[in-house]
């Protein structure tokens, strides 16, 4: 491990099941729910990261409970980036509203472990969403049926951080968004960086 930022010691107050660390590849599993949901990203890495695999819930002192599906410490230097990860099967206006609130979860995780493991601020964000199908870029939405806000939703909630591809979380503006597109099983591979 990067023993400048993170020592043996330190990562041993974290549950190793939940802990993964490499300078190659990492891949996140989407194995629960509907099986057109299940499938696999690989993240290819230029720097050292680890990866924790979140529990179904976060810290239970946390007032958000939604959870995406891992969080990832990037080591770039004198960098410290914590990329959150969701995977998503139709990326539709609800499930872009869910996955938004979905990332506050990690987030708030991420600050709580980079504590825990000393790390000091600032901290850079990524955002990565992985998915199948995209009925909010333009192509699917050029008739503007699919933009339509969603019965009890306030009218001045856009979805132009999706086609931007920045997006705002828990106060934090302008965290860049890295759409992942996956194939027909499900899976994908992205740079991390």
């Amino acid at each position: 491990m990067h023993e400048a930022r993170v020592s043996e010691a330190l990562l041993r107050r974290l549950n190793p099941s939940m802990l993964l660390h490499s300078d190659k590849s990492i891949s996140i599993s989407e194995t629960a729910g509907d099986e057109k949901g299940r499938g696999t990203i690989t993240f290819q890495l230029t720097s050292l990261c680890f990866r924790l695999r979140l529990p179904p819930e976060p810290v239970k002192w946390l007032a958000n409970q939604q959870c995406a599906d891992a969080v990832i410490f990037e080591f770039a230097g004198e960098r410290t980036i914590l990329h959150l990860i969701e995977m998503k099967t139709t990326m539709r206006p609800d499930a872009w509203t869910k996955t938004k609130q979905q990332l506050v979860g990690p987030y708030h995780n991420a600050l709580a472990l980079a504590g825990v493991l000393q790390l000091s601020p600032p901290f850079e964000f990524k955002a990565h969403v992985a998915y199948r199908e995209d009925r909010l870029g333009p192509a699917a939405t050029a008739d503007g049926l699919m933009l339509k806000q969603p019965l009890g939703k306030l009218a001045t909630e856009t979805f132009n951080d999706w086609s931007e591809g920045r997006i705002g979380i828990d106060g934090m503006a302008d965290i860049p968004l890295n759409k992942i597109r996956r194939d027909g099983d499900g899976n994908a591979s992205a740079s991390l960086g």
